[in-house]
């Protein structure tokens, strides 16, 4: 054998910048050199509280005054409640077509109490006779469910997902612009959603408290679990868990609850989903003697998880007012650790990074700042009290949310850039083949009716892919989100800005006898990206047809829906799709 022996000079200066590289770390969690992950001093665990000056009777009035406009102001009212259900009576009479044994039932923010304006309808369906969905065959049913769904009509965007965990229906309700999906044998939740619902019903400070957190989650940008934070349902559940563990309780422990020596069980999917939901005679069970004002209480929940509670040790567990350690439940890898009151092995912080963490964390440190520090005057830039303390520049130091396990492409976790349904080659291909296919039907016979149809078509597939709705595509959606993770501006600003001035666009074009048309593309790999084609009136080239298509029940009133379809394309199929004002007055 040969062996090779390589003398270097350590003088030599490429090999002392060698030797320095070598010797470099980098924090994973911040990204900075100098340091590891474990002495980072991004860690939330690392930041020094500095205590809060005493509270004012003015002050906390204030913060009491904030925390109830805050639930006026996000909380629907009984008409947006009632419409809701008569949403789910108007379904179920059109399913039981079909499922003559169906019966659906709200579930989720609309029943639970917790709901926004406009917050999506979850419903879950259940056939009579049918106890569980052993033995269903659930994909096969979604995929009837949506085609019947998409006979309905007044429902858009009917999307059916059958890869996900609980397969469902998506849908969009045109006239009231709600969105909704429909699950099957989704039982254990609506056993969750009856638990939440009796917490709200408890004390009227529940709802308060709960309103004021999804907020604050929401405007730091830390309440979406599709992105890689928290779900609204996680954040619940933080409330929850703070009204028992203050002292005295703003709430009992309902599953501690019960006449019997033994714990009941009421077994659904495995879980046992007793709790006690007598409400009329929980006052002989349990006496109610915390009298903080919601505004104090709001206080003490940023206290409480920035000062009191030990993440690294404590679980957060409604179901038992004695402390549960991460160290039982196995959960030591995680820093923040909520456990699902019913299944008992689902930790709604399993999906949380390491920088998330400390992004969510933070916000709580800053919110504890905001909201406790007297202030006896507001700022001039700030029209409102609202505005002052739910400020996210302030909230999170104008950062925004981490997004490195998120696909690049939708912004959001649970798959990677090459398999996101958003991908552009993906979307081609499947639009490639249904062209093929309406070209089939157009030749087959009955070109009027299969025009329509083809044009129903492609109005349906023009949709938002994040949220659902057909009233813009992914690039104005103001969900989206570009690879740096940076906002997009809302659709109804740059409708106004592209509009300003629409009769430019069709009588001073610069050679005359040309008429310019402007085309949103709907695949545009750059957010906002406009193409603008024009048309000769007089063409040489005949074929060219101008169907306009006026969207009577469009949720934005005043879009007129333009489409241009070339027959003699050398593209087969070519359709381009516009969006105009009314006001734009077509040659």
């Amino acid at each position: 054998s040969l062996t090779l022996c390589v003398c270097v000079s350590v003088s030599n200066p490429v090999c002392q910048s060698l030797t320095q590289c070598s010797h470099t770390v980098v924090c994973s969690v911040c990204k900075r050199d100098g340091h590891l992950k474990k002495d980072c001093p991004e860690d939330f665990q690392r930041v020094q509280l500095a205590p809060l000056p005493p509270m004012t009777p003015a002050f906390l009035k204030t913060l009491n005054t904030v925390c109830q406009q805050c639930y006026r102001d996000f909380a629907p009212d009984d008409v947006e409640l009632g419409v809701r259900e008569h949403i789910l009576q108007d379904l179920e009479s059109f399913v039981k077509r079909q499922f003559t044994g169906a019966r659906l039932r709200l579930f989720g923010s609309s029943k639970n109490g917790f709901g926004f304006k406009q917050s999506d309808l979850d419903i879950c369906m259940v056939l009579d006779g049918q106890e569980t969905a052993e033995g269903l065959d659930c994909i096969s049913i979604i995929e009837s469910l949506a085609r019947l769904l998409r006979k309905h009509p007044g429902l858009r965007n009917i999307l059916p997902i059958t890869t996900a965990k609980v397969p469902i229906v998506k849908f969009y309700h045109a006239r009231t612009g709600l969105e909704g999906d429909i699950s099957l044998y989704n039982t254990l939740a609506l056993h969750n959603t009856r638990l939440l619902a009796s917490y709200a019903a408890i004390d009227p400070r529940v709802k308060i408290l709960c309103y004021v957190t999804k907020v604050f989650a929401k405007l730091c940008d830390i309440g979406d679990a599709s992105r890689g934070s928290l779900s609204s349902y996680g954040f619940t559940l933080m409330v929850l868990f703070y009204l028992q563990q203050r002292n005295p309780p703003v709430i009992p422990v309902l599953q501690e609850i019960y006449d019997e020596e033994k714990k009941p069980e009421v077994l659904v999917d495995g879980w046992n989903v007793y709790f006690y939901d007598d409400l009329d005679k929980l006052p002989e069970r349990w006496q109610q003697k915390n009298l903080e004002s919601v505004g104090a209480l709001w206080l003490g929940l940023l206290q409480f998880y920035t000062e009191t509670f030990d993440f690294r040790e404590y679980v957060i567990s409604i179901r038992q007012s004695a402390a549960l350690t991460t160290f039982n439940k196995q959960w030591t890898s995680k820093y923040i650790v909520i456990e699902d009151p019913f299944d008992l092995n689902h930790n709604l912080g399993a999906g949380l990074s390491r920088r998330m963490t400390n992004f969510i964390m933070k916000a709580f440190i800053n919110g504890r700042s905001v909201f406790g520090t007297t202030v006896k005057a507001y700022p001039p830039e700030y029209t409102s009290p609202m505005e002052f303390f739910f400020d996210p520049e302030v909230l999170t130091e104008g950062q925004l949310a981490p997004n490195d396990r998120c696909c690049r492409i939708c912004g959001k976790i649970g798959h990677f850039m090459k398999d996101c349904p958003m991908r552009r080659k993906s979307r081609q291909r499947r639009e490639q083949e249904d062209r093929a296919e309406g070209r089939r039907e157009w030749a087959e016979g009955g070109r009027e009716h299969r025009q329509g149809e083809y044009w129903r078509r492609q109005e349906e597939k023009r949709c938002c892919f994040l949220c659902g709705s057909h009233a813009h595509i992914k690039k104005d959606c103001p969900q989206y989100r570009g690879p740096a993770g940076a906002f997009s501006s809302s659709p109804s600003t740059r409708l106004t800005s592209t509009w300003s001035n629409p009769s430019v666009f069709v009588q001073d074009s610069p050679q005359p006898g040309l008429t310019l048309v402007c085309l949103f593309v709907q695949d545009s790999p750059q957010p906002g990206l406009i193409l603008v084609c024009l048309f000769v009136l007089d063409s040489p080239q005949p074929g060219l047809i101008l169907v306009c298509l006026f969207v009577l029940d469009s949720p934005q009133p005043g879009l007129i829906l333009v489409c241009l379809f070339v027959l003699d394309s050398p593209q087969p199929g070519l359709t381009l799709v516009c969006l105009f004002r009314t006001h734009l007055n077509l040659v």
